[in-house]
């Protein structure tokens, strides 16, 4: 209901409204999946880092750290 609140209300209209052109929206759009490729060897590697200190916590002084430095 908020959403749909968001976006017929009168005060909150011109905030949501698309004003870009079709080819600055493909061009976005592009950017936008080569940097999601781009990060997808780090996130692998931190979601390993994440599994390695959850499946073997008593090779850590602090294994919530060890975790919490893959998910960072």
């Amino acid at each position: 209901m908020s959403f749909y609140e968001l976006l017929t209300n009168d005060q909150w209209v011109p905030n949501y409204k698309i004003q870009a052109s079709t080819l600055i929206l493909y061009a976005r759009f592009i950017c936008c999946t080569i940097l999601h490729l781009s990060l997808i060897d780090e996130v692998d590697f931190g979601l390993v880092m994440m599994k390695y200190a959850v499946n073997h916590p008593y090779k850590f002084v602090k294994p919530h750290m060890a975790w919490l430095a893959g998910f960072m």
